[in-house]
C-alpha cells in the first residue's frame, strides 16, 4: 500500500479592517456539506469584566488539530485487508495561524501609574483534511472489479474569543473593553462514490462463441470548500482626568481564509470483446491487454482434493506454454467451485487449488512474486449450479496472464 503522507497547505494572515465575507453569511459548496450551523454571531462587541494584566505574545493551547470525521462519514474503507487495494490520498494538512497579541501600556493619571491592558495573542490550531482514499476490490477474469472513493473532510475550526479589558481611571471612572466573539467555521464533508463489478457474461460459452465487450464508467468525487471567518475590530473610548488624556484604543480585525480540499476522479475501464478458442482441456479467452486460460477443476483434481493429479501437468503445460511468459509476465490464478456443500468450505477448497497451481508455475520457473492467488468459491458460477453440466464447468481454475 502506498504511505500516506501530509500535504502542507499555505496561508495568508490577514488582519485588517476590510470587509471580508463572514463564515456565516457564505454558503458552502454545492458539492459539499455543512457538518453544523455555525454557533456565532456576528454582532457588536460587548463590554468585559475588568482584566489589569497586559497583552503578552503567549497564544493560549492550540489544543487538538483534528476531530472525528463529521457527517456519518465512514473511511474505514480505506484500512487495509484482503481483497482489495487501497491507494490514500494525502493528508491536507492546514497550518496553525496566530493571531498577535495588541500590546497594553503604562500610562500616569492624576499622579498614578496605571495599567492600560491590551488582547492577548490568540491560535487558530493546526488542522487535518481527511482526503480519504480509493479502494480497487478483486475480481476474477472476465470481470472489472468495483471501485470506490471514499468520502472526505475538513474539521471544523474558529477563531477564538478575544477580550479588551476594561480599564478603571483615578476616581471610578471606568473605560470599557470588550468581547471579540468566536467565529466558528463548521466541518464540510463530501460523500464517497462507488462503481460496482461488471463482468463478461461468459456463462456456458463454448469455443467459437463471441462474448461482448463491458465498460465500467469512470469515478468522480467533488471537491471539499471551508469558507472564510472574519472576526471584527474592537474599540475603547479615551478619557481626560484633569490634565491627563488617556488615549482610546484599539484592536483590530482578524480573518482566517478559505480553504478548498481537491476533487478527485478514477478512470474508466473496459474489457474488450472476444471469441472463445480452445485447445483439449484448456479454453482460451482472450481480450486486448489481457488472457485468460480455464481448466477445468476435473481435469486437475479429485473430488475434494487439492493435489495435482499426474495428468494436469499436460493441461498446465499447455497454458504455460500458450502464454509464452517473458520476464515481466504476471499470473493471476483463480480457484472456482461449484455449490456443493457449504460456503466456507467452498472458498477454502478453492483457495488451496488455486494454491497448487501456483505453487506448480513457480516449480516451472515462474518467479512467485509475479504469482497471486485468488479463492473465489461459488460466488461467481459460470454456469447453473442445478445441473450436474453446470457444476461440471464452475469448478475450474482461471489463469489470467497479463504483462
Amino acid at each position: 500500500m502506498t504511505g500516506k503522507t501530509r500535504r502542507v497547505v499555505g496561508r495568508g494572515l490577514a488582519l485588517a479592517a476590510a470587509a471580508l465575507l463572514m463564515a456565516g453569511c457564505t454558503a458552502p459548496s454545492s458539492q459539499s456539506k455543512a457538518g453544523s450551523t455555525a454557533h456565532a454571531s456576528h454582532g457588536a462587541s460587548s463590554p468585559a469584566e475588568a482584566d489589569p494584566s497586559p497583552a503578552h505574545d503567549e497564544a493560549a493551547d492550540p489544543g487538538t488539530p483534528a476531530g472525528p470525521a463529521p457527517g456519518g462519514l465512514d473511511l474505514s474503507i480505506c484500512e487495509p485487508g484482503e481483497g482489495k487495494t487501497v491507494t490514500p490520498y494525502d493528508d491536507d494538512v492546514i497550518p496553525a495561524q496566530t493571531i498577535p497579541s495588541v500590546p497594553g501600556h503604562t500610562t500616569t493619571v492624576a499622579g498614578q501609574r496605571i495599567e492600560i491592558p491590551g488582547v492577548a495573542a490568540a491560535v487558530i490550531p493546526e488542522r487535518v483534511g481527511k482526503s480519504g482514499c480509493v479502494v480497487e476490490y478483486d475480481a476474477p477474469g472476465g470481470c472489472l472489479g468495483a471501485v470506490e472513493i471514499s468520502g472526505a473532510y475538513i474539521p471544523e475550526y474558529a477563531i477564538p474569543e478575544r477580550r479588551l479589558p476594561d480599564v478603571t481611571l483615578p476616581g471610578g471612572e471606568t473605560l470599557a473593553g470588550a468581547v471579540l466573539p468566536a467565529r466558528t467555521v463548521p466541518a464540510q464533508w463530501v460523500q464517497g462514490v462507488r462503481q460496482e463489478e461488471v463482468c463478461q457474461n461468459a456463462k456456458d460459452a463454448a469455443p467459437g462463441d463471441f462474448v461482448a465487450s463491458v465498460f465500467r464508467p469512470s469515478l468522480f468525487r467533488s471537491s471539499v470548500f471551508q469558507p472564510s471567518a472574519f472576526q471584527a475590530s474592537a474599540f475603547r473610548a479615551s478619557a481626560t482626568v484633569g490634565n491627563d488624556h488617556v488615549a482610546s484604543f484599539s484592536v483590530p480585525s482578524a480573518s482566517a481564509p478559505s480553504h478548498s480540499m481537491p476533487s478527485r476522479s478514477f478512470p474508466s475501464a473496459s474489457l474488450a470483446s472476444y471469441t472463445v478458442s480452445g485447445s483439449g482441456d484448456v479454453e482460451e479467452l482472450r481480450g486486448d491487454d489481457v488472457t485468460s486460460y480455464a481448466t477445468s477443476g476435473d481435469v486437475l483434481f479429485g473430488s475434494n482434493e487439492d493435489t495435482l493429479r499426474p495428468e494436469a501437468a499436460t493441461a498446465l503445460q499447455a497454458i504455460l506454454d500458450q502464454a509464452a511468459a517473458g520476464p515481466s509476465t504476471r499470473f493471476r490464478v483463480e480457484g472456482h467451485t461449484d455449490d456443493v456443500d457449504t460456503p466456507e468450505y467452498n472458498l477454502d477448497l478453492s483457495q488451496r487449488r488455486a494454491q497448487a497451481v501456483a505453487d506448480w508455475l513457480a516449480g516451472q520457473g515462474v518467479d512467485p512474486s509475479r504469482i497471486t492467488v485468488t479463492g473465489y468459491g461459488l460466488t461467481h458460477p459460470r454456469a447453473d449450479n442445478t445441473t450436474a453440466e453446470g457444476r461440471a464447468l464452475n469448478r475450474r481454475v482461471v489463469i489470467t496472464v497479463t504483462e
